[in-house]
């Protein structure tokens, strides 16, 4: 078997492997238990998450290995893309660790142009359980918020985001929290979930519904979402982000929180198998001072 067939077998079986994940994730959300829901990402979902991890590092060694062939050095945490609405292209350096900073940078080439998007997994998120109020849920692939109807439970989830990759010289011109929702049980639009700042220091490992730090009383977000709706939802939190640049001291992170009678949210967390459909801020600056 040569090496481009055995890269077809890989990529067809990371493709299964995916789909498989995305199933057995699909069967935890709709646990009612958060207990049920850990027993399967610590039994099920664990080891498959190994075996998706085994196939890409097989298909890298393949790609870098056609890639020495070519005479050319491969550098995984460089590429470039296509800007698809300048046709210019992109240079992204990338630097990746799933328990810890996430974030890569993107710089038009086009000269004149000195936007710049940076682009920032959490360094820590968690959710809380008010029935289950001594338990920890750092290790959950996704996080919940509101009030779960058939239980009666009420989630809050926890973000922190560290803004020491940006440039002390950059000037914020916007940033958006991107979240993928996995879970919507809502029963009617209204202002349903709310960002507020956190103002203690706390640990996605230990934080429990008791230990939970405090947070501003003051709403810095608050927006409809629709029953039914999934996907990716960006929120607008330009001014937090300032702040934390300017001020980390200030950056505990932020609660998320949803309305107690109108169903359970759910989106996914900085663990969940899937990069692109893990929490971002996606920050665009510049470092003209213009």
């Amino acid at each position: 078997m040569n090496s481009k067939d055995l890269n077809s077998m890989l990529a067809t079986a990371m493709e299964k492997k995916s789909k498989l994940l995305e199933l057995y994730q699909d069967i935890s959300s709709q646990m009612p238990d958060p207990n049920l829901q850990e027993e399967i990402t610590r039994n099920i979902l664990s080891s498959e998450k190994k075996h998706a991890a085994l196939l890409q590092k097989l298909m890298q060694k393949l790609s870098d290995k056609a890639t020495s062939v070519n005479g050319e050095k491969s550098d995984p945490a460089r590429t470039r893309i296509a800007d698809p609405e300048t046709k210019n292209e992109l240079a992204i350096d990338v630097n990746n660790d799933i328990e810890g900073q996430s974030s890569f940078t993107a710089e038009s080439r086009r000269e004149g142009n000195q936007l710049k998007v940076l682009i920032i997994t959490p360094n820590q998120d968690s959710y809380i359980s008010k029935y289950y109020a001594n338990h920890n849920y750092r290790n959950s692939l996704s996080n919940y918020i509101g009030r779960d109807l058939s239980s009666g439970d009420i989630y809050h989830s926890f973000l922190h985001f560290d803004m020491q990759p940006l440039s002390k010289q950059a000037r914020i011109i916007k940033a958006n929290l991107v979240l993928n929702l996995c879970r919507n049980e809502v029963a009617y639009n209204n202002p349903v979930l709310t960002i507020r700042p956190v103002i203690e220091a706390w640990n996605e490992s230990t934080i429990t519904w008791n230990t939970q730090p405090q947070s501003s009383t003051t709403e810095h977000y608050s927006t409809e979402i629709k029953p039914k709706h999934f996907r990716f939802l960006n929120i607008d939190i330009s001014d937090l982000a300032r702040e934390w640049h300017q001020h980390p001291e200030h950056n505990q992170g932020f609660i998320i929180t949803g309305l107690e009678n109108n169903g359970l949210l759910g989106f996914r967390s900085r663990r969940y198998f899937e990069e692109s459909k893990r929490p971002t801020l996606l920050v665009e600056f510049t470092l003209d001072g213009h």
